[in-house]
């Protein structure tokens, strides 16, 4: 997924850049400091969402918003320190799918983030299906979400998807025909699933597998700094 940030502090951008590094991996960041820029990036460079800040050096984010909505209907979160009431009700009627004011909490910044992108998916994306269940593992595919015993297991997109493709294969220490169902295509039949347990213990290895076997440490690091970073610069 490509995000395009049109902001004018270059601290700020990388702030963004960095949390989705850490959170959500896969996500490029591309930027522009004016909404000039910003405007023809969003046009020749597709992205697949905006997040625009209003206070832009060369023209206000209102009228860099309303002329993306002249050419694309791209999701356009606006992200600024302009709280009044007035500035909220504007964007959301030009077309803005959320109005974030700063500064705000990383966790509740991806959550409304993942809320428009999913918001924005196309009808056959966002078609119902029924969960998986298998013993405490439950696959929500709609949200595109797994929990185990009622807990999230919290995976990125990208561990999401492994682990549709880690299930949707033969289990190597099973027999063939104690088979997983294919929950990427057609199901196949079963005649025992798989232990949960050992389900579990896949997904702890593939969730090790998504963080590119980065050293616990050094990623512990890295997310205080971000939040130190967060914290001052969002203001």
């Amino acid at each position: 997924m490509r995000v395009l940030v049109i902001e004018d502090s270059p601290e700020i951008i990388e702030s963004l850049a960095l949390c989705f590094e850490l959170r959500w991996p896969g996500v490029e960041v591309i930027s522009a400091l004016e909404g000039g820029k910003g405007l023809e990036l969003a046009e020749t460079e597709s992205p697949d969402l905006v997040i625009l800040d209003l206070g832009l050096p060369d023209m206000d984010g209102i009228d860099v918003l309303r002329r993306i909505r002249s050419f694309s209907d791209v999701p356009v979160i606006i992200l600024t320190v302009r709280g009044e009431k007035m500035d909220k009700v504007k964007g959301l009627e030009l077309g803005a799918d959320d109005y974030i004011v700063k500064p705000i909490e990383l966790v509740e910044f991806l959550s409304r983030v993942k809320a428009v992108v999913r918001r924005s998916q196309a009808p056959e994306e966002q078609a119902d299906e029924k969960p998986l269940v298998m013993g405490k593992l439950r696959i929500d595919f709609t949200a595109r979400e797994a929990s185990v015993g009622g807990k999230s297991l919290g995976l990125t997109p990208k561990g999401y998807k492994v682990l549709l493709e880690t299930l949707a294969q033969k289990d190597s220490h099973q027999t063939q025909a104690e088979e997983v169902p294919d929950i990427l295509g057609k199901r196949q039949a079963t005649r025992r699933r798989i232990a949960p347990t050992r389900i579990v213990l896949h997904l702890k290895s593939v969730c090790r597998l998504c963080l590119d076997k980065v050293k616990h440490r050094l990623v512990r690091l890295k997310q205080k700094l971000f939040s130190f970073i967060l914290n001052t610069q969002l203001q």
